[in-house]
């Protein structure tokens, strides 16, 4: 399954979906290149990971078969409207974005896009302005009953 290692993921029988992700920045985010080195000092955000630069992400999607992304489940958040998650990251990112991630760069190009909501942000930072694309509840159970066991 997997294009550069094996997992128990690999393993899987009864037809459920390997992998899913929420939120995920596939195609980078830009917050990684600007304020990455400020964030972590603050001790806010998720600290140095230059994987998720635009150009990072770029070139690792390169290297995934369209095959293999379609195996992917995902879902995309972003801010509610009137408030952005993160102020300042509204005028860092293009919009709509879950203050970390532009939708446009939430998209995998052959992944299997599941659905979209409103009114979540990226994480449960003290600066977000909506709850945790995390606790959702809903989404929660619906990714528990579908995955691949």
């Amino acid at each position: 399954f997997l294009t550069y290692y094996h997992t128990g993921l690999d393993l899987t029988t009864n037809g459920g979906r390997r992998i899913q992700t929420v939120g995920t920045p596939w195609q980078g985010t830009l917050l990684m290149n600007i304020i990455v080195d400020v964030a972590a000092q603050l001790g806010i955000g998720c600290g140095r990971n230059a994987d998720l630069t635009v150009t990072a992400a770029s070139r690792w999607l390169e290297k995934i078969p369209l095959s293999k992304q379609k195996e992917v489940y995902y879902y995309t958040t972003q801010n509610g409207t009137g408030r952005p998650c993160l102020f300042i990251a509204e005028w860092l990112l293009g919009r709509p974005n879950d203050g970390v991630a532009e939708l446009k760069r939430s998209k995998l190009p052959g992944g299997t896009w599941v659905d979209h909501k409103i009114g979540e942000c990226h994480s449960s930072n003290r600066l977000m302005a909506y709850p945790s694309q995390c606790y959702n509840a809903e989404r929660n159970r619906e990714m528990n009953n579908k995955a691949a066991r």
